[in-house]
């Protein structure tokens, strides 16, 4: 199930214009709202983070909204995820800076954004990762056998690169029993 967070809506609420978020405080409020608007996070829940209409933050903000809102679903959701929607291409340079500025300190986490009328990850992400991405971005759903196939890959090394994505949280992945027996199958959100 897709949960949409309006962040313009969470600007309103908090009395701000909307269109510019700055400040790690802001970015706290937001947080702290947000989890409140949820109630509770469920088990395979897809947030939607909507950025509609914000037309710059600074890295602040995104540290301690959308990466702690990452961090939270890494760390106690495993069958959740969220993804960034609607970014303008100043908000999605600066998460980029972002990202990168973490992974220089040695934390690795990467971000599902819908931002030019496709899925993107911002964050470092190895090649056979980013070619078994690409297989979910053409493909509405994917199975290991399915890229294993595609791609001429072991099945377990397949099914490696999914999970890996998975953990991540850039894909969504729910549990199927067909006639090849119980799988998971992937897919982006939407």
């Amino acid at each position: 199930m897709i949960r949409k967070l309006e962040l313009n809506e969470i600007a309103c609420e908090l009395g701000l214009s909307g269109k510019t978020l700055a400040t790690r405080p802001v970015g706290e409020q937001f947080y702290l709202l947000a989890l409140k608007r949820l109630d509770k996070i469920n088990v395979g829940d897809v947030i939607e983070v909507s950025l509609a209409g914000i037309q710059a933050t600074d890295t602040s903000f995104l540290d301690e909204f959308v990466l702690g809102f990452q961090r939270l679903i890494l760390d106690s959701y495993p069958d959740s995820m969220i993804f960034v929607s609607n970014v303008d291409i100043w908000v999605f340079e600066n998460l980029t800076r972002l990202i990168k500025s973490w992974e220089v300190d040695g934390l690795r986490i990467p971000v599902l954004c819908f931002h030019n009328d496709k899925y993107e990850i911002v964050g470092k992400m190895e090649a056979n990762l980013l070619e078994a991405f690409d297989v979910c971005l053409i493909n509405k759903e994917v199975t290991a056998r399915q890229l294993s196939e595609t791609k001429n890959l072991v099945l377990s090394t397949a099914s490696t690169r999914l999970r890996k994505l998975y953990e991540f949280r850039v894909i969504y992945r729910r549990e199927v029993i067909d006639s090849f027996g119980k799988q998971y199958v992937y897919t982006l959100p939407r």
